[in-house]
């Protein structure tokens, strides 16, 4: 365990030296998870987990700015799988070995797949779905340590929920709403640079 320690600790520092430069391309590789708040489904539970794992595909404006575009593939509640497509700009200030970071993601969600429930209340039966589609956004603040970016965020997207189905008369029902959700996670992302 030490010897990771160590050898992690050493491509921290050697990665420290190579800090970016105006005119870079930017490919960075990122994982994050958190907690999205919203009763999918109004199953009572008002915090689902959250994972994804995604690119974005970047170029170095000036000394502190980048600009991009990405994508992610996105897991909530164990079955709603969803894929943000986004336009990114990220903010890096001044500091030796340790950069503060602020970005703000923009985009659209692609939902891949949806959750489905079927049930009954009070002499009435129903079919629902929760969907992840529409709005997407983030903004996150961190720390950018050689080619390693560690932040804190919020997210913003869209929430599509249906419900339909048959009163104890035998009459039908539907309902049918689209809320933006917030949610918030950790990320951690490595970059590689390309040009120069």
């Amino acid at each position: 365990m030490k010897k990771l320690v160590l050898f992690l600790g050493m491509l921290l520092v050697i990665g420290s030296l190579h800090a970016q430069e105006k005119g870079q391309f930017v490919l960075q590789a990122e994982a994050n998870a958190g907690v999205l708040f919203h009763d999918l489904l109004k199953d009572n539970r008002k915090v689902h987990p959250e994972v994804a794992l995604g690119a974005v595909f970047g170029y170095q404006v000036g000394n502190h700015l980048s600009i991009g575009i990405g994508a992610n593939v996105r897991q909530t509640s164990d079955v709603v799988t969803w894929l943000p497509v986004f336009a990114s700009a990220k903010y890096r200030f001044n500091g030796s070995n340790v950069k503060p970071f602020v970005e703000a993601r923009c985009g659209y969600a692609f939902c891949l797949l949806g959750l489905g429930y079927k049930g009954s209340s009070k002499g009435s039966s129903y079919v629902s779905s929760a969907l992840c589609e529409g709005f997407y956004a983030t903004v996150a603040g961190g720390c950018s340590f050689g080619h390693s970016d560690v932040g804190l965020g919020v997210q913003f997207v869209n929430i599509h929920t249906y419900e339909m189905g048959w009163n104890i008369a035998g009459d039908p029902f539907s309902y049918e709403s689209q809320n933006i959700k917030p949610a918030v996670f950790v990320s951690y992302a490595y970059n590689f640079h390309f040009g120069k």
